[in-house]
Parts: C-alpha cells; sequence; structure tokens
C-alpha cells in the first residue's frame, strides 16, 4: 500500500492543490457578483479557472522530472501523471458543482438561462429556437449531465495540458551505446 501511494504522491498532491484552487476561484467568482448579479462578466471569467491547472501541472511535472525521474522525464510518463491528476480534479470539481448548485447557489442555472433568454430575445431569435435551446440548456445542466461533462472534459483538458507541457518538459535519458 505504501508503494503505490509513494507511486502518486506528486500527482496527489498537485491535483488536490490544482481542484482545490479552481474550486476557490469559482467561490471567488461567487463573492464578487459574477454567478449571481454580474452575469455578463462571470459568462467569462469561468475561463480563467483554466489558468489554474496548467500552472500547477507545469509545476507537479517539473517536480516529477527531479524527484521520480532522476531529472528525466518522457511524453508518456507526463501524460499519465496529467491524466491522475486530472482525474482527482475531475472528481473534486463534481463534488463541488453539487455542493454548490444545490446550497451556495441554487439559482445558478435559472440566472444564467435567463441571460440567455434574453441575449437571444434581443437577437430577434423566433421564439420556438428561443424555447429549444432553453429546454436543450436544462437539460445538458441537470446534475448527471453536468458531472458527466465535468468528468469527461477535465479529463480530456488535463491530458492535453499535460501533453503540451510534458512535450516542452521531456528530457529523455541518453542513449548508451555499446563498444
Amino acid at each position: 500500500m505504501i508503494a503505490i501511494a509513494d507511486d502518486i504522491r506528486i500527482e496527489l498532491k498537485f491535483g488536490l492543490l490544482a481542484g482545490g484552487l479552481v474550486c476557490l476561484y469559482m467561490l471567488v467568482e461567487f463573492l464578487l457578483g459574477f454567478h449571481t448579479t454580474r452575469l455578463d462578466i462571470g459568462m467569462y471569467s469561468g475561463y480563467g479557472a483554466s489558468i489554474i491547472p496548467f500552472i500547477v501541472y507545469f509545476f507537479a511535472l517539473r517536480q516529477w522530472r527531479l524527484d521520480r525521474g532522476g531529472g528525466f522525464l518522457t511524453m508518456r510518463q507526463g501524460i499519465r501523471s496529467g491524466l491522475l491528476m486530472s482525474m482527482i480534479v475531475a472528481a473534486m470539481l463534481a463534488s463541488f458543482m453539487l455542493m454548490y448548485n444545490q446550497f451556495i447557489n441554487p439559482s445558478f442555472l435559472d440566472r444564467n438561462i435567463e441571460v440567455v433568454r434574453v441575449a437571444l430575445e434581443q437577437q430577434g431569435k423566433p421564439v420556438g429556437e428561443i424555447r429549444d435551446t432553453l429546454d436543450y440548456l436544462r437539460a445538458t445542466n441537470s446534475f448527471p449531465q453536468q458531472t458527466i461533462f465535468i468528468l469527461a472534459g477535465v479529463a480530456f483538458e488535463g491530458v492535453l495540458i499535460s501533453a503540451i507541457l510534458a512535450y516542452f518538459l521531456q528530457k529523455r535519458p541518453p542513449v548508451l551505446d555499446e563498444v
């Protein structure tokens, strides 16, 4: 059991850090009103949370290369590490979003749908198209759908980020020629 824990210690530490920071970022957005009264800003500010895993994964892969890789990191090792971290982040974020939508800001979805409805009306969209769009938003933002999107999306984002970072941080061990 100790060997397994030691094997993923870096991923666990940085995965928990990234997940915690993303959840904290969302809480700060809420406290600033980006999820309640200033939804026009909140529609864009959420993308800033994507910077957090990029920065955290960079330091994680760098530490992996120094501590476990003996100064070396391959693409495969970097992507594996990123996938493990992103799975931790995804589980944390899915759990957080359940609590957020149930207890912290239960009207979050309704407010966002209202912003979309007003925007579609201002664009002169037909009533049927507006209704279909709002029904789609309600369906895709239900708890089961949101959980699936978070788990799949964060895992994909983590693999993509770690692949990019591993490409730049990779350092292969030298090949020794036998004479």
